[in-house]
């Protein structure tokens, strides 16, 4: 009886011993990418999406709030963004070619310039808030722009800009 308990005891605690090892998988990563219902861990986003967008089909959740150093761009996939309850300060944009983003989840994607521009591509807004924060962007305080011939649609969330007569919440120009 008590070799029994033991074991179940010694089973038990190598059980719980695994237990922290997928946390600390994921510590220090800002987003995970899932293709195919495998998920990978990155930790950076521009990693995370560059992943998404290789993988032509795939959606990038992110894990933590995460300040984008460059633009991100795509130039082919189709790319879901899960907000997850983030924030994303940076800027998004979607050139030549035939990329897809579709932003959705609680979170926000701010910019002191234009958070997200298509110029090629759709962008879908299924959720989220895209904000712009300042009036420092190439076309002014606009908080999304889209070129033909990209394509937007919304479905959801909220589009904030400045109030004032320089800022936009979105600007569709003729390319």
């Amino acid at each position: 009886m008590k070799r029994k308990l033991l074991s179940v005891i010694t089973a038990l605690a190598l059980c719980l011993g695994l237990c922290p090892t997928y946390a600390l998988a994921a510590e220090g990563n800002v987003a995970s990418v899932t293709v195919d219902g495998t998920t990978t861990y990155y930790s950076t986003l521009e990693g995370a999406y560059e992943a998404a967008v290789a993988a032509s089909s795939a959606t990038v959740t992110l894990l933590d709030n995460v300040t984008v150093e460059r633009q991100v761009v795509a130039k082919q996939g189709d790319v879901t963004l899960d907000l997850n309850g983030k924030t994303i300060t940076g800027q998004f944009a979607l050139r030549t070619g035939s990329p897809s983003l579709t932003v959705r989840g609680s979170g926000t994607i701010t910019s002191s310039g234009t958070p997200i521009t298509v110029e090629s591509g759709k962008l879908t807004v299924e959720g989220g808030t895209i904000e712009t924060t300042s009036d420092l962007s190439f076309f002014g305080a606009t908080t999304i722009y889209v070129a033909s011939p990209g394509t937007a649609a919304f479905h959801g969330g909220h589009i904030i800009s400045p109030i004032g007569e320089k800022f936009i919440a979105l600007a569709i120009g003729d390319g």
